[in-house]
């Protein structure tokens, strides 16, 4: 079978290659859903073959194993598989294919390239395989999600090339329409960074929460192909009963479902036969189904990894290319962002200062999450409400009963935003090396220079190294302007300048009230106020002093 390469998918590789001659042995490749990840597996297994080199690709759990066999044979690549009894058991191939599990209990296989599918989930075996075991062969580590704790400490480099929102907007993946509601948590604790499962089955698992579910879909589903992520079995099976009283084919599945059955169900529902396929952790990855583009998230998250493993997939291009829709009763879009949101392109080490930075993150994802217009109840980022017009509002806390969904806006990106989702990371690290240069320069502390990287792209640089360099010319430009403002700032404080369209007042003006007012030296100053606002300050002209009462 013969292919091309997308321009990203070649950008990829060759930053792979890069990064490896560059002497790093563990590289990650983030590569959003739609990326096409396979295939530059593929592509990065033949050049290997060409050089007689032996490659393993390590699959997540067993379920995937001959997934990606059915990929290779497409292509052409011979290869074997290391699993109990498989009838592909071929030993002798160059390529073999298996599972994190499989391999704890297996002999090792000789190879000179690894190739590591969704490694976010750390799995410890793996993780001592290619850090003790094989520490000197070439891993090439792939996912969508690479956030997981220590992930910087495994790995040495990260490639990113592309973004959720640049997919889409090239039209790799589908845009997406989402709707979501609070629900109320209370008395649901925290276990293990996530949310108890067992006490959160507990709480989503009533008659009038699934009761929701369906008639929600039914208002807002247009009838679509139907993927629905549930908390645990009992409530997965819940909500495929909820749907079939109402008259709509659904099936659920779970880890016990037998892999036959599963294959059937599957192969029901991508035909039409079965319109809702409700689950519990079976299609959060590995799963791709591009006519289903209608995803039901039953299943509140702390989680942004298995959030946007869910959200993956219903963004694939459907062959009508109508827009996802995205029905969130677990208030997930509320906290965790958009799907498309900016992710950090930083590997995480687990130090104290990134868990640190978290908190700040957490804390901003918060202010910035989408609220309800106090006029309309719509929910949406920005100082605008699109569907009313209502500006410069308060926010309340939302107020909203389960299953009344409404419609998500995602907010403006900031110009901070762009420059960090724009900037590469060696960019991001001479502006840091700089700011700690010009804070050395000038007496000040390493904070600053932290605080005004956050100003100028958005977020904290603790994933970079405290080391001065020369200051470049952006960073230049950038102080020059932030050091204007700054004087501007004081002058207007100290009564130079006034805070009004109309400039310095030195005549009276119909509807504002003047005053004297004394600074702490004695000095005077004329107070100018309009409807009980202070506007600034008035020049000391005669008609203004004998207008306050002040003897010229």
């Amino acid at each position: 079978m013969t292919y091309d390469l997308r321009t990203h998918q070649t950008e990829a590789i060759s930053q792979i290659r890069k990064s490896m001659a560059d002497g790093n042995k563990r590289v990650v490749l983030k590569a959003p859903c739609g990326f096409g990840k396979t295939l530059v597996s593929v592509d990065i297994i033949k050049s290997a073959l060409s050089k007689n080199k032996k490659v393993l690709f390590i699959v997540d759990s067993i379920q995937l194993i001959d997934q990606t066999s059915d990929v290779f044979d497409r292509h052409e690549i011979s290869h074997g598989i290391i699993q109990a009894d498989h009838w592909r058991s071929r030993p002798f191939e160059d390529v073999q294919i298996a599972s994190a599990q499989t391999l704890k209990n297996r002999k090792l296989p000789d190879v000179d390239l690894v190739i590591w599918d969704e490694g976010h989930i750390q799995h410890s075996f793996i993780i001592k395989l290619i850090t003790e075991i094989w520490n000197a062969i070439p891993v090439i580590t792939l996912s969508a999600t690479p956030f997981a704790k220590n992930m910087g400490k495994i790995h040495h480099d990260l490639v990113c090339v592309e973004t959720t929102r640049s997919l889409i907007n090239k039209g790799y993946l589908s845009d997406f329409v989402s709707y979501g509601c609070s629900i109320d948590l209370e008395g649901v604790k925290t276990t293990a960074g996530e949310y108890n499962q067992k006490q959160l089955g507990e709480k989503v698992n009533k008659p009038k929460i699934v009761g929701d579910i369906v008639t929600t879909w039914l208002r807002l589903g247009q009838n679509r192909q139907t993927v629905c992520f549930a908390v645990n079995v009992a409530h997965s099976e819940a909500i495929a009963d909820e749907f079939r009283a109402n008259g709509i084919k659904a099936e659920h599945m779970d880890a016990y479902t037998d892999v036959f059955d599963r294959q059937e169900i599957f192969k029901k529902h991508e035909s039409g036969e079965i319109k809702i396929l409700v689950n519990c952790g079976i299609t959060t990855k590995g799963w791709d189904s591009p006519n289903t583009t209608c995803m039901i998230l039953a299943r509140p998250t702390k989680s942004l990894m298995l959030y946007h493993q869910m959200c993956g997939r219903v963004l694939r291009v459907s062959d009508n290319g109508d827009e996802a829709i995205i029905l969130d009763h677990g208030n997930n879009i509320q906290r965790l962002g958009f799907p498309d949101d900016d992710t950090t392109n930083e590997l995480c080490t687990g130090e104290k200062q990134e868990k640190n930075a978290k908190k700040k993150d957490e804390i901003e994802k918060e202010i910035a999450a989408p609220k309800p217009c106090i006029m309309c109840q719509f929910l949406f980022n920005g100082l605008k409400c699109p569907q009313c017009g209502n500006q410069y509002f308060k926010t309340p806390n939302i107020i909203a009963l389960e299953g009344e969904l409404k419609k998500l806006e995602a907010k403006e990106k900031t110009p901070a935003d762009k420059r960090n989702a724009q900037w590469s990371k060696e960019e991001k690290q001479s502006f840091y090396s700089s700011a700690l240069s010009y804070a050395k320069d000038h007496g000040y502390k390493e904070g600053w220079a932290a605080m005004k990287y956050k100003d100028y792209l958005g977020v904290w640089p603790n994933a970079f190294e405290k080391v001065s360099s020369e200051i470049t010319d952006k960073f230049k430009s950038f102080i020059t302007a932030n050091n204007i403002r700054y004087a501007k700032s004081q002058e207007k404080k100290k009564g130079t300048i006034v805070d009004n369209d109309n400039g310095f007042h030195s005549k009276p003006r119909e509807g504002y009230i003047y005053s004297e007012n004394r600074r702490t030296d004695g000095q005077l100053q004329i107070r100018i106020e309009k409807n009980g606002e202070f506007k600034g300050w008035a020049k000391q002209t005669p008609e203004m002093l004998l207008h306050i009462g002040v003897t010229v």
